[in-house]
């Protein structure tokens, strides 16, 4: 072999190794630096994926209803009747649930209008002066649902439509029980000026004067009457109070208030079983209490009513003295009990 041929050889060697080197270094381009858009959307062909399952929803069909089908021999021998195929009824939850949720409807309808949930009588205990059919009218909750009751609310408006019970209790119980038990205040005394008339308890509260003739003809018990034509009283303050007259609610100012404390109250009864028959109990926002005599006269004791018996006591012997002297007065003072007088003009 001569030289020329070997070194032909080799040089055809280089050359197609070259070759495949440019070729791969070309490849290799075309994968790491890719096409401009236009170009890749020119030359874009469909790729096709092996071996990936795609995103694509798959409808479901609903599984068929399993129909029974029942023939009926007709005795004959390859005579039959074929009925009509039944479809074959599978209960789920919803089912369950839809069942309890129409009873518990039911129930709930039962409840309120059945006839063992309405309230058909009311037991109202600790009446005194007033009728049951007031207290009636008031709540008017006949044939209402004991589930549609409220004893609290109740309880508010007895205390506000009646000042005469200071302490109210309503029980509500199955099947359609309704318990309401008061304590009614007692009057010793009414209450009389341009405004009205009230009842007064030993306490001194205010309260309306109902059923009032010549006494309470609830208890057929008979309290003296002061009158007090100059005092009148303001309504309180509704901020203060708690109460809205866009309720409906007239404020009284006469009504569930403190006249006089319990010690002047003690001061008016003592007063009056003193004064003669015919006398008329009064009240001055000046003097405080007295009487009118039917002699002519008018006798004040003072505001607080303290001393009341010692005043009396001394009141008498004024009087006496004056009648033994044919002096008639028309005003005599016994409010402070080391410097009474009298005056003959008012």
């Amino acid at each position: 072999m001569s030289d020329s041929d070997s070194s032909t050889r080799a040089d055809a060697v280089r050359a197609r190794r070259e070759k495949r080197l440019k070729q791969g270094a070309a490849r290799k381009q075309r994968t790491t630096a890719p096409p401009p858009p236009e170009a890749r959307s020119a030359r874009s062909a469909p790729i096709l994926m092996r071996g990936v399952k795609a995103d694509v929803p798959v409808q479901r069909k609903k599984p068929s209803r399993v129909r029974r089908r029942y023939d009926i021999s007709l005795g004959s021998p390859g005579a039959e009747m074929r009925l009509p195929a039944v479809p074959l009824v599978r209960p789920s939850w919803r089912w369950l649930s839809s069942l309890i949720v129409s009873g518990l409807v039911v129930l709930l309808w039962m409840m309120w209008n059945h006839p063992t949930f309405l309230v058909a009588t009311i037991e109202i205990q600790g009446l005194q002066r007033l009728d049951a059919r007031e207290v009636h009218l008031v709540l008017g909750i006949r044939n209402a649902s004991i589930f549609s009751l409220d004893p609290a609310t109740m309880t508010f408006e007895l205390g506000r439509a009646f000042p005469e019970f200071y302490e109210v209790d309503v029980r509500v119980g199955l099947w359609n029980n309704v318990t309401i038990t008061v304590n009614e205040r007692l009057p010793v005394m009414g209450w009389v000026n341009s405004q009205g008339m009230v009842l007064v308890d030993k306490n001194g509260i205010s309260f309306p004067a109902r059923g009032l003739v010549n006494g309470d003809i609830g208890t057929g018990q008979s309290f003296p009457i002061v009158e007090a034509p100059e005092l009148v009283m303001k309504p309180p303050d509704l901020e203060s109070t708690g109460e809205s007259a866009e309720e409906g609610f007239v404020l009284n100012p006469y009504v569930n208030r403190e006249l006089l404390k319990p010690h002047q109250v003690e001061a008016v009864l003592e007063m009056s079983r003193s004064a003669p028959a015919e006398a008329k109990i009064i009240f001055d926002p000046k003097h405080g209490m007295g009487w009118k005599d039917p002699a002519g006269w008018i006798v004040y004791f003072g505001q607080d009513g303290s001393d009341m018996h010692a005043k009396l006591q001394m009141y008498k012997t004024i009087v006496q003295d004056l009648q033994s002297r044919n002096v008639t007065p028309a005003f005599i003072s016994v409010e402070f009990i080391h410097a009474p007088y009298y005056r003959m003009e008012r």
